[in-house]
């Protein structure tokens, strides 16, 4: 703890509070103004739909859209779907998009659930990230068990 007292003795803090100050502000807007989007699918099961909320504070174009496998792969769907024509989709700040899924990812997406257990979708974005629900964890996890 010495050391500690020999940092903070000669210490200006009329200059050291505004710069901690500048720098808590400084990361809380960076944690603000980050991409933040949540996947899930609907409610109806004979009816499938992928909801995508985008809850940052800039609008997002979504690249991908697919299904997380019961063994945690991602799989894509734009192919299936027809949707290569109409992606990039763009979703607006703070808004939602409502995908509708074909007959044949309905049958799929309630194979997965039903008979393996576990399933869901996921999307990418314009920079590469992937959001999905289950989570990467929960991904991981299924990989792991196989």
């Amino acid at each position: 703890m010495e050391w500690l007292t020999k940092l903070f003795e000669g210490a200006d803090w009329g200059a050291r509070i505004p710069a901690y100050a500048g720098l808590l502000l400084s990361v809380w807007a960076l944690w603000r103004g980050r991409t933040v989007v949540k996947v899930r699918l609907g409610n109806d099961p004979r009816d499938s739909t992928v909801v995508i909320s985008n809850l940052s504070p800039h609008a997002i174009e979504i690249t991908a859209v697919g299904l997380v496998e019961a063994d945690g792969s991602l799989t894509r769907w734009a192919e299936d779907l027809g949707l290569n024509e109409e992606m990039p989709k763009r979703v607006d700040a703070r808004s939602e998009l409502v995908l509708q899924l074909d007959l044949d990812m309905t049958i799929r997406l309630a194979y997965e659930q039903k008979a393996r257990g576990r399933g869901g979708c996921y999307v990418r974005v314009a920079g590469g990230r992937i959001y999905a629900d289950p989570g990467r964890f929960q991904r991981w996890w299924w990989r792991a068990l196989g």
